[in-house]
């Protein structure tokens, strides 16, 4: 994670993480890809990690699977730091990028497959018909909604013994086309856009789990925050 920066994109600031293996959070907890045993030891190992929601959530937990711990090691940091979250009427979009953006490899049960990156797209891509989005059984264009925020970095989880998930030239200018598309989307429809990106993900999940209205993008993340919804 030491080589991760921060990239200026339409007056915010967009996290970039170029080689980020290791704290992939929901390959550690859902036990995705080949790696998830290694690196979970590494977390546990490593005083790098030491202060991570990743390193309390493992040293903790129950069973695999455990949302209830996890659920509570997240609310536990956002009192200790007194960590923020959006407004009631902030509508949070949570937009994968990075090495999605070439396409996930690897067989279906590691999380692979090429389509991937075109559902990402496409969903966002329509962002200004909002009645194609819901949040439990309400259409979202039914909200009130004063903000569009979207949660977001440039991750690449890259896999150096099968040569995946590099960070590509491709793959940046990709993200940044569809930031852009959403961006273009939310002033049409007359909302402020705000970009929420940090370098340190638990940052991100903090913010995210405390969205009242909250919406997932392909990224098992997203499944993640529903699970852990404070």
């Amino acid at each position: 994670m030491n080589n991760s920066y921060y990239l200026p994109v339409h007056g915010h600031e967009v996290a970039v993480l170029p080689d980020n293996p290791v704290y992939a959070v929901t390959d550690l907890v859902f036990q995705r890809g080949h790696m998830w045993s290694q690196f979970r030891e590494e977390i546990l190992s490593n005083r790098l990690y030491k202060d991570t929601i990743m390193f309390d959530y493992l040293s903790s937990m129950k069973k695999e699977r455990d949302f209830k711990t996890l659920k509570s090691v997240i609310k536990e940091r956002i009192d200790r730091y007194s960590l923020p979250g959006p407004e009631n009427t902030d509508l949070v979009l949570h937009v994968r990028l990075g090495d999605i953006m070439e396409g996930v490899p690897g067989p279906p049960h590691e999380g692979g497959t090429l389509s991937k990156k075109t559902y990402e797209i496409n969903r966002y891509s329509k962002l200004k018909d909002l009645d194609t989005f819901f949040i439990g059984r309400n259409r979202v264009s039914t909200l009130k909604i004063s903000r569009v925020i979207v949660v977001t970095a440039l991750h690449f989880g890259t896999d150096k013994s099968k040569g995946w998930y590099k960070q590509t030239p491709y793959s940046m200018s990709e993200s940044l086309k569809l930031l852009n598309t959403i961006k273009n989307q939310v002033t049409e429809m007359g909302h402020e856009f705000l970009i929420q990106s940090n370098v340190n993900i638990d940052k991100d999940i903090c913010y995210m789990v405390q969205s009242k209205l909250f919406v997932r993008g392909i990224s098992q993340l997203g499944k993640l925050i529903k699970l852990c919804k404070l």
